[in-house]
């Protein structure tokens, strides 16, 4: 039996009960870069939001001022120029658990998919 694209992250989003598999815009969401950052915001209102690397205390900017415009990706481009070992743990971590998550689907609703 194959799952299509769709199915797969119909189950997905049913599991980790989301609408979608991004970082969210809520300050910590659900972005690895989050386990090595702290979010600090700035006094003055004007500039975006910084993180703190926990490891190594650079501040990097999340990019707008706007909760749903901000991104991890400097973040994680931090970590894996900076911190290869410690994301690479991370993301195996991580995918283990979406992967245990995923199999503890119920077999009804994976049936309903199915067409029986």
């Amino acid at each position: 039996m194959t799952v299509s694209d769709f199915q797969y992250k119909y189950f997905f989003n049913k599991v980790f009960n989301t609408d979608d598999v991004t970082n969210t815009a809520s300050g910590k969401g659900s972005s690895l870069a989050w386990l090595f950052f702290e979010q600090h915001a700035d006094a003055d209102s004007e500039k975006p939001p910084r993180a703190v690397c926990t490891i190594c205390q650079p501040s990097l900017s999340l990019g707008s001022q706007k909760a749903r415009s901000q991104s991890t990706i400097s973040l994680l481009g931090h970590l894996h120029a900076k911190h290869p070992k410690e994301i690479a743990e991370a993301e195996k971590k991580q995918t283990q658990q979406n992967q245990n998550q995923l199999c503890q689907v119920s077999l009804n609703e994976a049936d309903i998919w199915a067409g029986k």
